[in-house]
């Protein structure tokens, strides 16, 4: 089948437009034994929630304050790693000094 194309959502709407989708398959979130979803942003908590395995990926903090609380992995993509530091010129050192360490 052909992929389909789905435009910019708004908040709460992923959730909404995902169910419809696997609707149009005969399928829902049940159908799944394991179903993953990766966001930065709060506004995606709707669709976070539906799946076995949320992923909080360079949250904002309301994401990440959430993420902790229910116990979800946060994934940092720019922060901590030394491939990142390395092309931005930045020394473990330093990345320490700038988050106050």
């Amino acid at each position: 089948t052909k992929p389909k194309t789905v435009a910019h959502t708004s908040e709460g709407e992923k959730g909404a437009t995902t169910e419809a989708w696997l609707q149009e398959r005969g399928q829902d979130f049940a159908s799944f034994e394991r179903s993953y979803f990766y966001s930065d942003s709060a506004n995606d908590l709707p669709l976070l929630a539906r799946v076995t395995d949320p992923v909080a990926t360079n949250p904002d903090p309301r994401l990440e304050a959430h993420a902790r609380d229910a116990g979800w992995p946060v994934l940092r993509l720019f922060d901590d790693h030394p491939l990142i530091d390395k092309l931005l010129g930045r020394t473990r050192r330093a990345r320490k000094d700038a988050a106050g360490a």
